[in-house]
């Protein structure tokens, strides 16, 4: 039976002990968990980990390959895993049709298709990432079409991760937009930012 146990930062704030301890005590305090271990020995280290996002160092080799979250895992803050896994599947069976024929074509798709999982991890973990940052949540709060930026985000937020030309140049200009008015703030420059005007008033009415 494999146990894990996912808290927020109030579940792990002054908690005293080891992390097995603690694993230990969430296992008591569950009595189906409890029940179903009694007598169970623990197979492996305790640990704790403030991200759960992984990936593998090789995700293909003779006669395997990994796609889905045996390859790897990215923080599900916004819905793309299924249509992720969908993209994998497709690309895995590809790969795994042509293998049975040809193992070195096999293998190059095998090559390719994480190559593109990997990619796509990386475009959807960059916002994923950065999306408590000031600058990143104001363009959230305001978002503009313009360079088809709005349409770009949106497109890549519904599952289109494969990166053809219609979702990847919106993107970059979202980046660069992004990445300028950060510069720009950090210097003490550019446009306030929506969070900055709501919460004028409220400044104002506490003054």
């Amino acid at each position: 039976m494999s146990i894990g146990f996912v808290g927020n930062q109030a579940a792990w704030k002054g908690r005293k002990g080891t992390p097995e301890q603690l694993f230990l005590e969430r296992i008591a305090g569950s009595p189906t968990v409890a029940a179903r271990t009694a007598g169970a020995e623990i197979a492996s280290e305790i640990f704790s980990t403030a991200n759960y996002s992984y990936r593998a160092r090789q995700g293909h080799g003779e006669g395997y390959l990994m796609i889905g979250d045996a390859y790897g895992f990215v923080d599900p803050m916004f819905s793309t895993g299924v249509l992720m896994a969908m993209t994998a599947g497709e690309l895995g069976a590809e790969a795994a049709d042509a293998w049975l024929d040809d193992p070195v074509r096999g293998q190059q798709l095998a090559a390719r298709t994480n190559a593109e999982l990997a990619a796509a991890m990386d475009r959807i973990g960059w916002l994923i990432y950065r999306i408590n940052d000031p600058v990143m949540r104001s363009l959230f709060m305001a978002p503009r079409n313009t360079l088809w930026m709005r349409d770009g985000i949106i497109n890549m937020l519904a599952g289109n991760l494969r990166g053809d030309w219609r979702a990847v140049l919106p993107i970059l200009s979202f980046k660069t937009v992004f990445h300028v008015l950060s510069a720009l703030h950090r210097l003490g420059y550019g446009p306030p930012m929506p969070e900055e005007r709501a919460a004028a008033p409220a400044v104002m009415a506490a003054e």
